[in-house]
């Protein structure tokens, strides 16, 4: 029989591996350690992401680069867009297996998510409150340098479908003076707070150069009743090709349901791309 103390030591060396397992293994620590990699620039991002989403579809997967190259060719310019016919788009019928998740307002912005995109190499269309984008210009330019859309969400969220025109126009105009004052240009999109529209609303969006986006899926990131696991399913269920999914920087449990549905989409050979993008992957009026 061995002695005891070589027993005692060899126990001892055990229980210390076991617990450096446990803690190798444990969610917290990996979350940790994946919050701590670096972030590639958007040039490696794009490679990575198309290789990655091509080895899942076994089709051209859109890139950062790609989707970059959609923003600028639709963005107008600030001031002098051109005026359009009024437009509201509720999803797209793009080719492929394209979605578009859309963040909205800014207040709170939990930075997790873009953290997140930016781990995962992809883009998306934000919805950027006029008020978020004068008080963090820093963060327009990081959304801007990482390949994001920042569209027109109103200076400060008020029901645009209560205000007059020159009303209507006041929150449109300030809160794109604030974006653009990073980029330069105009994103060819508005999203009326609440989804609140009316023919006066469409009619004062399209005369500056605004189609009006609103959504066919949502987290539902409002709710109190918001879990992870809900937003998932709210998400995930019945997904298909073309939809528009409404989200918010700052919702219950939003950062937490990305986890899950960010992965489950790419394995189901979906990408989320930016709106301009997926507008832009759609056959033309009649094609079949």
């Amino acid at each position: 029989m061995p002695p005891l103390s070589r027993v005692r030591s060899s126990v001892s060396i055990a229980a210390l591996a076991a617990a450096a397992l446990v803690a190798a293994c444990s969610p917290v620590r990996q979350a940790a350690t994946r919050a701590a990699a670096p972030v590639p620039p958007v040039a490696s991002r794009a490679s990575s992401a198309a290789a990655g989403a091509e080895a899942t579809s076994g089709e051209p997967a859109p890139s950062v680069t790609e989707s970059v190259s959609a923003v600028e060719a639709a963005a107008q310019p600030f001031p002098g867009a051109r005026p359009i016919a009024p437009r509201t788009i509720g999803r797209c019928r793009p080719k492929r297996k394209l979605v578009a998740i859309t963040l909205d307002d800014g207040l709170p912005f939990d930075t997790r998510i873009l953290e997140l995109f930016e781990r995962r190499h992809l883009t998306a269309t934000t919805f950027l409150l006029g008020e978020v984008a004068a008080r963090k210009p820093d963060l327009v330019r990081r959304l801007r340098d990482d390949g994001f859309e920042i569209a027109n969400h109103t200076w400060d969220h008020k029901s645009l479908a209560k205000l007059s025109e020159a009303g209507i126009r006041d929150e449109l105009e300030r809160c794109q003076r604030a974006i653009s004052g990073v980029t330069g240009n105009e994103a060819p999109y508005m999203r009326p707070p609440g989804g609140a529209t009316n023919e006066r609303v469409r009619r004062v969006a399209a005369s500056l150069g605004y189609n009006v986006v609103l959504w066919n899926k949502s987290f539902a990131d409002t709710s109190k009743a918001a879990t992870p696991e809900r937003l998932y399913h709210n998400v995930m269920d019945g997904l298909k090709p073309g939809d528009i999914i409404l989200c918010h920087w700052g919702g219950r449990s939003t950062y937490e349901a990305m986890e899950l549905i960010l992965p489950e989409m790419e394995r189901r050979g979906y990408t989320p791309v930016t709106l301009s993008e997926m507008l832009a992957d759609e056959a033309p009026a009649g094609a079949k």
